[in-house]
């Protein structure tokens, strides 16, 4: 397993591919290391890297709570109650890469039973991620609330995410907020293929968004 955006890149398109070298920014070095080992053993083992976006609707482990960066935009919204948000850091045009849980575990089943995967990088993403601007205004529209109207610029993003409590990798929030300052395209041509000849398509962020609040 690896983020797709462990590559350290905030623009330009991502392919199925192996990582060509770290970018500025890597949101995790121990993703980022473990999709460079395997990838590197790809040619020689019968294996598939997988690259997902951010789970949805995951099931708790026991009683442990796992928290994303979907769970952490969701409580924040929720938190605000009826007082206005006037603004939201990263950017508004930036692409949310939101991905059922459930549609995670039916495209693995596809993917272990398909010979067509090994010795490949596969990314299950939305093809048409929401952008930020979009599903915060339809989460605050399930809410009940006005959606914010403006956006912090990248570099006030940036600002926010060396405050002390956001500098541990791996922080849920620390994550949403790289992923709301990225224009990162992730290119998903051959994952969809394979699993469109199953008849699987990765749920519009629309289809489940209310569930999510719920």
């Amino acid at each position: 397993w690896s983020s797709a955006l462990a590559s350290g890149r905030s623009a330009g398109v991502l392919k199925e591919e192996a990582f060509a070298r770290r970018g500025r920014r890597s949101m995790s070095r121990g993703i980022y290391e473990a999709d460079c080992v395997f990838a590197d053993a790809l040619r020689d083992f019968p294996i598939t890297v997988i690259r997902t976006g951010s789970a949805v609707l995951a099931p708790q482990l026991g009683t442990r709570s796992i928290l994303n960066g979907a769970g952490v935009l969701i409580l924040y919204l929720l938190a605000r109650r009826s007082e206005p948000i006037l603004m939201m850091p990263g950017r508004a045009d930036a692409f949310l890469n939101f991905v059922p849980a459930d549609f995670l575990y039916r495209a693995e089943r596809v993917i272990s039973n398909d010979r067509r995967s090994l010795h490949r990088i596969l990314h299950l993403v939305d093809s048409a991620p929401p952008t930020v601007r979009r599903a915060v205004a339809m989460l605050c529209a399930l809410m009940g609330r006005p959606a914010p109207r403006f956006y912090a610029p990248p570099a006030a993003a940036a600002a926010l995410l060396q405050s002390p409590g956001l500098r541990r990798e791996g922080d849920p929030t620390r994550t949403l907020l790289e992923e709301m300052s990225s224009r990162l395209v992730i290119d998903a041509s051959f994952t969809r293929s394979l699993l469109g000849d199953a008849g699987l398509v990765c749920p519009a962020f629309e289809s489940y968004a209310e569930e999510a609040v719920e």
